[in-house]
């Protein structure tokens, strides 16, 4: 890649952070959901959890905790939004996780609706700048929670989770379970 990438125009620079953004895209995302997602199951009593091992049933929970909660763009052109005038190369910054608790959007935005539809939520960006890990994290998610879920029907959190204190991205610097 990046031996044809002076061809192409494309400087090193560029071509080293794409790289370090998808790298990051793997491992990153799928993490950080697969803690929030797991505390979010654990916290529900033993008798009313599903086995999240459906592409719906993990969507719902990216809706309700997902890891990226605010993401920041430059507005391209001069618009209004809301009533407000951005101007072009103004930074507009989206409050992905309020978005997804909007109940003029979501039904009971508070509730886990394993089979919620549609479920268009904004939990991995959209267009352009959707997350490239996206699909990385719902398959993982799909195999481990519903794994856990089969196999480990009583697990419960062992002790109070360490979460990162990060506004832009959750996660967890632990989060100990008992099996």
């Amino acid at each position: 890649m990046l031996a044809k990438a002076p061809d192409a125009g494309v400087g090193r620079e560029v071509v080293l952070n794409s790289l370090r953004v998808v790298l990051q895209a793997g491992f990153q995302t799928a993490s950080r959901f697969l803690a929030t997602g797991l505390l979010t199951l654990l916290r529900v009593p033993p008798g009313e959890r599903v086995v999240v091992d459906t592409d719906k049933a993990v969507h719902e929970l990216v809706r309700h905790c997902g890891p990226v909660h605010v993401e920041s763009r430059a507005c391209v052109r001069d618009t209004v939004l809301g009533g407000r005038r951005i101007r072009r190369g103004q930074i507009v910054s989206c409050f992905l996780g309020a978005a997804n608790r909007d109940s003029s959007v979501f039904p009971e935005p508070d509730r886990l609706v394993w089979d919620r539809t549609p479920n268009r939520h904004p939990g991995f960006g959209r267009g352009p700048h959707a997350c490239l890990g996206a699909q990385v994290a719902v398959e993982v998610a799909r195999h481990v929670l519903g794994t856990v879920g089969r196999r480990f029907p009583q697990a419960w959190p062992a002790a109070e989770p360490v979460p990162r204190p990060d506004v832009t991205e959750h996660g967890m610097y632990s989060l100990r379970v008992s099996f």
